[in-house]
């Protein structure tokens, strides 16, 4: 506990000086004249015994006046904390929410499901995992959409991905065009460990850049991306982390492959939410810079404590004594 005032605590003395060498012919029963007291005492309708009862509890007046002042000084509790430590990276989710992503072809606890679905489930799992990251989501079809800045509040990310449904950016898939918007809002607000998850069925069919193109883009800025085509493989062949790729209804595995190779990322391909949190696990492996979190001090204050007993104490002299009340 410290006090945020401790000077005033020489102002405990006052009302003894004030008794000693203003006045020193006062009796050892005189209360410092205190400018409450002289105020009480000048009240109209004040008898003399009143004045009386007044000059009596002198303890209880040094009492008030020394939790008058303990209050001034502002008594306070504090508690060190520690932020987290800060990753420094910043991910960049870039989600296709085209309508081919309705497609039931993921599977949940033996249930198929859409691949939004199965991306918002996995998807959220890995938000509350990177603590420390800022991250951020874009949605696209059509049109690509910022639709959480980056941010340290994973609970709000989490929130805007499940609230994210099929058709609210258009009909089509413009790979290219949201790579190309990621690529220019990590420019403009991110850090060097700027890295961009691209989840999608695959299949570019619209917008003004290639997705080779918005690969490019991301090259040239040294934003790292990993590419994960979501859907059902049908080509028997196996992968990386023992993963089968294919083409599943669309999926343009090739074009996810370039954009992997191009930003120096990886290609992954998921059939159902249990191969999707594989992926997640092995992007959430990224190496990080850390730096120490920041130590600050959370503060509260006590000073009501003693300005209540104060109040208190000036209501108990200001009751009449049992002397008045026999008169």
């Amino acid at each position: 506990m410290t006090l945020a005032n401790p000077w005033l605590l020489v102002l405990l003395v006052v009302p003894w000086l004030l008794r000693n060498y203003l006045h020193p012919r006062a009796t050892s029963q005189a209360l410092p004249r205190l400018p409450l007291l002289q105020w009480y005492r000048g009240l109209p309708g004040t008898s003399a015994s009143n004045r009386a009862t007044v000059t009596r509890p002198r303890r209880l007046w040094w009492l008030f006046w020394t939790l008058l002042i303990l209050a001034a000084a502002r008594p306070q509790v504090t508690a060190e904390e520690t932020t987290p430590p800060i990753t420094g990276r910043d991910l960049m989710l870039v989600i296709d929410i085209s309508p081919s992503m309705q497609a039931q072809d993921m599977i949940i606890d033996r249930q198929a499901v859409s691949r939004l679905d199965a991306v918002k489930q996995v998807g959220r799992q890995f938000i509350q995992q990177r603590e420390g990251d800022r991250l951020g989501l874009i949605v696209f079809s059509t049109t690509a959409h910022v639709y959480s800045p980056l941010t340290f509040d994973h609970d709000t990310v989490s929130t805007f991905l499940d609230e994210t449904f099929i058709g609210m950016a258009g009909r089509a898939t413009a790979i290219g065009d949201a790579m190309g918007l990621a690529v220019r809002y990590l420019r403009d607000h991110a850090g060097d460990e700027a890295v961009i998850i691209l989840l999608t069925d695959g299949e570019n069919n619209a917008g003004e850049l290639t997705p080779e193109m918005g690969a490019e883009l991301a090259a040239s800025h040294g934003f790292k991306t990993y590419a994960v085509g979501v859907g059902r493989p049908n080509d028997g062949q196996g992968g990386f982390l023992g993963l089968r790729r294919g083409d599943p209804g669309g999926v343009d595995v090739a074009t996810l492959r370039t954009i992997a190779l191009t930003t120096g990322g990886e290609y992954y391909m998921a059939r159902d939410a249990a191969t999707l949190g594989l992926i997640y696990e092995e992007i959430n492996q990224l190496e990080a810079i850390e730096h120490e979190g920041e130590t600050f001090f959370r503060i509260t204050d006590l000073y009501h404590w003693p300005l209540s007993a104060a109040a208190i104490t000036l209501v108990v002299l200001s009751l009449p004594s049992r002397r008045e009340n026999r008169q």
